[in-house]
């Protein structure tokens, strides 16, 4: 059995899970992240608290008391994947983005243990199965969005509407895009169509 003495402070105070949430509370949502990996009581406290979830937008914040969603700005998830780019110039209630089809894809096909097209190759700096990545979970916004609409067509002019009343989440998002743009195997998801794709592509996320 390990004396006390022999524990450092630090130890004991994270070994309190109160005391946990309360400085990860305080910490950059990245870093509370890659806390998850530093043991399991960590792990545990993350999995388990709710303003910790919030935290990482994998549960929705409670609406602000005296106020309506409509009156809240969004948040945008700062932990957002890398395919996601926001784009300025339209109005506050909508988040008007456009989406790397080619690093949509590619992420696609790894997670789904399917990434040995040449064209994307493998990281062989990763070593062991990873994990499913966290991001698929994650709420776009806080308070949560629940529409998104994606022109789509020669001219962009035929638009894919989706509803996600509990709240949109990246996961809904890569499978709206995908099923959009028609992506699947072979020349549908050529890199030259998913390049091209990628310099025109919008996508119109709303509260409602």
């Amino acid at each position: 059995m390990i004396s006390q003495s022999t524990v450092s402070p630090a130890a004991r105070v994270f070994s309190i899970g109160e005391l946990c949430e309360a400085i990860l509370l305080q910490a950059d949502p990245a870093d509370v992240i890659r806390s998850r990996r530093v043991n399991h009581k960590l792990l545990e406290v993350i999995t388990h608290s709710t303003p910790l979830q919030r935290k990482l937008f994998l549960l929705p914040e409670l609406p602000t008391a005296g106020g309506s969603k409509e009156d809240e700005k969004a948040v945008i998830n700062p932990l957002a994947p890398a395919f996601f780019q926001r784009l300025e110039g339209y109005r506050s209630s909508t988040i008007y983005s456009r989406i790397n089809l080619t690093d949509l894809w590619r992420e696609h096909l790894k997670w789904a243990g399917a990434l040995d097209d040449c064209q994307f190759p493998v990281n062989t700096e990763s070593t062991g199965a990873p994990a499913a990545p966290l991001w698929r979970n994650m709420l776009i916004a806080q308070p949560p969005t629940q529409s998104c609409v994606i022109p789509v067509g020669d001219h962009m002019t035929i638009c894919g509407s989706r509803k996600y009343p509990n709240g949109m989440r990246f996961g809904d998002l890569e499978k709206a895009v995908i099923a959009a743009f028609e992506i699947r195997q072979g020349r549908r998801a050529s890199k030259e169509r998913l390049d091209e794709l990628s310099a025109s592509n919008t996508v119109l996320i709303y509260r409602r």
